[in-house]
């Protein structure tokens, strides 16, 4: 069962039926792994569909949230604009979350790999299993 703090936040926004993740909903669970495995039986694949949708394969470069300052720095490179690289560099991060260590059920882990192997080959995050791997 849901908190009632995710209901209260369901209800409020009316995105269900039309908003990009209304359909995990229905996933939710207090444990990680629980909610993974839900997702799994309702969309699985998920992350991999939606990424295709924000990101289609015409879209050569995805910059990313771990090395933001640097895809940046590079983007601007390629469209030659005149920028101050250092500077740019030694700005202080601004609204860091602190990092937290997920407790991935190995199974889950390994499942999660297999079922998003796509966004995970195309954005270039190595697996951590043996088991994400197609087989040949």
């Amino acid at each position: 069962e849901r908190p009632a703090k995710f209901e209260e936040m369901r209800r409020e926004s009316k995105l269900d039926g039309w908003h990009p993740t209304g359909a995990l909903y229905s996933c939710f669970r207090e444990d990680f792994n629980d909610m993974m495995r839900k997702t799994f039986d309702v969309c699985p694949g998920f992350v991999s569909k939606m990424y295709d949708l924000y990101a289609p394969p015409r879209i050569d470069f995805v910059g990313k949230q771990e090395s933001l300052t640097d895809d940046l720095v590079r983007v601007l490179h390629q469209l030659n604009l005149n920028f101050d690289e250092t500077r740019l560099r030694e700005r202080e991060s601004r609204n860091v979350s602190e990092k937290r260590q997920i407790a991935w059920d190995p199974e889950v882990l390994a499942l999660t790999e297999r079922l998003e192997y796509a966004a995970l080959y195309r954005f270039g995050y190595p697996p951590q299993t043996s088991g994400a791997l197609p087989k040949a």
